[in-house]
Formats: C-alpha cells, sequence, structure tokens
C-alpha cells in the first residue's frame, strides 16, 4: 500500500538521527495503537473506518506514546514519535491510506465482507473522499454488471418487494428475488454517488505531466489507484452513466478524457487515439496525442480498410459475401508550423523509447 509505506519511510526518516534504533516495523505498530487498534495485524484486518478528530487527537498520541514505551523506547524518543505521526497523519491522509486499504483488499485479499466494504466507502464519501467515489463506482459497477448480464434478473426488484409484502414465490422467484437482494448494496450505493451534485472523480496521475501542459486551469484530484488498468475505470464510469438519465453526460466528460488518455499511455490503440483526439477541446493537444500515435506507429489520419465475410463477420476468404469494415481517417484541425512542432517535441520528450 503506497501511501501507507511512504507515510512510514517519512516518519522513520525524520526519527532516525533521535531514535536510530527505531525500525519501520515499529512505526507500524505505533501508526496502528494511534488509530486505536492492539496491534498492526489488527490494524491490518479491520476495514471498518473512523477518522481521528480534533477532540481525539491527544487521546490518539496518548496511546501511540504507551506503544512506544511498551516497544521498550525511552520517554522522549515516545513523544517525538506520537507527535510526528500526529502531525503526518491528518484528515486527507486517513481518508486516502484507508481508501487504499479497501481497495488492496479487494483485489488481494479474496473475498470481503460486503456490508464492510460498503459501510466503509459510504463513510469516506461522507467526507467528500474523491478517491473514495472512484473506488466504490468500480466495485458498484462490476457486481452491477454482472449480475445485469442475466436477462431472468431484470425482473428482481419486483420480485423482491413482493417478497417483502407476504406473497409467496415459487422456487424461480425466490432465486431471482435473491439475486437482486445480493446486489442491492450496490445499486443502492450507486444512487448515492449518483444523488450527490458535487460528485468528484480523481484523475490518474501518469497523465498529470500531459495536464500540466494543455489543461492545467482545470483543478484535479489525482490518484494512484487503476493507472495500470484505466479500462476498468472507462467501464464503471459508462455504467454510472447509464444508470440512469438525471446527470448530464457533459459532467463526467473531462473524467473520461483523463481516463482515456491514461488508456493511451498505457495500451495506445487506433481506436483508443481517435476517440480521445476526437474529444480533446484543444487543438494543439489533438496534434500532440496525434505524434504520440504515430511513436507508435498509429496513424489516426490515414484510413484503414479491410474487407471481411458479410455473414460471419470473419477476414474474407474469397467466399461469402463481402463487407467492407475499418477506419475512416481523422482530419486535424490547422495549426502552425511551430506548434506542430513544439507538441511533436513534447511528445517525443514524455515518450521516450
Amino acid at each position: 500500500m503506497k501511501n501507507l509505506k511512504n507515510l512510514v519511510h517519512i516518519i522513520t526518516s525524520e526519527l532516525k538521527t533521535s531514535a536510530p534504533t527505531l525500525k519501520k516495523s515499529h512505526i507500524y505498530e505505533l501508526i496502528s495503537a494511534y488509530c486505536n487498534y492492539r496491534s498492526y495485524a489488527a490494524y491490518q484486518s479491520d476495514l471498518s473506518f473512523f477518522k481521528i478528530t480534533d477532540t481525539e487527537i491527544e487521546i490518539a498520541k496518548g496511546r501511540c506514546f504507551e506503544r512506544a514505551l511498551g516497544l521498550n523506547f525511552h520517554a522522549e524518543i515516545a513523544l517525538l514519535a506520537s507527535q510526528n505521526i500526529s502531525k503526518k497523519l491528518d484528515f486527507h491522509q486517513q481518508f486516502k491510506i484507508q481508501t487504499e486499504r479497501l481497495s488492496h483488499h479487494l483485489y488481494n485479499d479474496g473475498e470481503i465482507n460486503d456490508s464492510t466494504i460498503l459501510s466503509a466507502l459510504k463513510s469516506l464519501i461522507d467526507e467528500e473522499v474523491s478517491e473514495a467515489n472512484l473506488l466504490a463506482v468500480v466495485i458498484c459497477a462490476e457486481e452491477v454488471s454482472f449480475y445485469q448480464e442475466n436477462p431472468d434478473n431484470r425482473s428482481g426488484a419486483y420480485w423482491h418487494n413482493k417478497r417483502l409484502a407476504g406473497t409467496h414465490l415459487n422456487t424461480l422467484q425466490l432465486e431471482v428475488a435473491d439475486h437482486y437482494l445480493s446486489v442491492k448494496g450496490y445499486i443502492d450505493l450507486l444512487k448515492y454517488i449518483k444523488s450527490d451534485k458535487s460528485l468528484n472523480f480523481p484523475s490518474p496521475c501518469t497523465i498529470q505531466p500531459i495536464s500540466e501542459k494543455f489543461s492545467k486551469n482545470i483543478i484535479r484530484d489525482w490518484t494512484t489507484l487503476f493507472v495500470d488498468t484505466p479500462q476498468i475505470v472507462l467501464e464503471a464510469i459508462t455504467l454510472i452513466i447509464e444508470f440512469d438519465d438525471t446527470t448530464p453526460h457533459d459532467e463526467y466528460r473531462q473524467v473520461l478524457i483523463d481516463w482515456l488518455a491514461c488508456e493511451v499511455v498505457i495500451n495506445p490503440s487506433r481506436e483508443s487515439l481517435a476517440e480521445l483526439i476526437s474529444n480533446c477541446p484543444l487543438k494543439s493537444e489533438k496534434w500532440f496525442w496525434y505524434y504520440v500515435g504515430m511513436k507508435h506507429d498509429i496513424d489516426v489520419t490515414k484510413d484503414d480498410y479491410y474487407a471481411i465475410n458479410a455473414d460471419t463477420g470473419e477476414e474474407y476468404d474469397d467466399y461469402g459475401p463481402i463487407g467492407i469494415e475499418g477506419y475512416t481517417g481523422l482530419n486535424l484541425p490547422k495549426v502552425s508550423t511551430e506548434m506542430k512542432f513544439e507538441v511533436k517535441s513534447l511528445a517525443e520528450a514524455l515518450f521516450r523509447d
């Protein structure tokens, strides 16, 4: 978990001169005590979330101090460590670490109690933690998408309500109602997220150097979550847009562009480049991504058509009716030679082989 590891490294480095015997394992234990856990193992296993508020800081520092004494550190070092941890572990850092913990458990430790995950996420969303919005949407989208793939589940809410009303259901109807109940928490959380008119999603830190060039006036939160798998985020945000039509698509326009740009950086393709260029608002940025594509031998301005079997959709092999598939090249806007040179140089600098 990167945020927690970075925090432990910073604290250990700052205290090393005063406490040369202090190890990172000690800091993990002290942070756990500060957060009211008896051990780091207990801290790792509990996904529930509560923040250390201003009125609880002194009590938390006391717990941290006592744990340090229990680890055989002198009172002077114990006090110094508790003060340092309290200073570093502010609200913002607490939120980021908790979101990262949820993500780590979800994608590395197998099955987790659904209600614990959803409750912790809702608490973080209420604290306006943008990474919690992102993680919640990805989790909910995966569960709801899988649920929606089965056409029998379309009547799930209906049979669930019938059962609540006391109606006797047959075996199939009970099964459909159970399926709905298993995913209802995720659906409710999606609705809760959608109801927030100030909803904010973070952008992938991978594209931060690019955004500073083309859209530095746009205020963003940045995240390291999902930067290696941006397609998951794109699919999740697409689902929340389609989930209901109460929110204009433009609300998600910039975050979609940012995650699409991350997808191009990670796994460039003609389709993703063409979509990104088509949605970029600036002429200079369109040309920038064109040159990024050219570094990967992808020229989005050229037509690319090929023949297929119209019946099967497979590559044409001289049998059956012929069909045409492929891409029509994009027309890039006119810009000056100087602008082309500038953005081409930027693309080459940022994407060196």
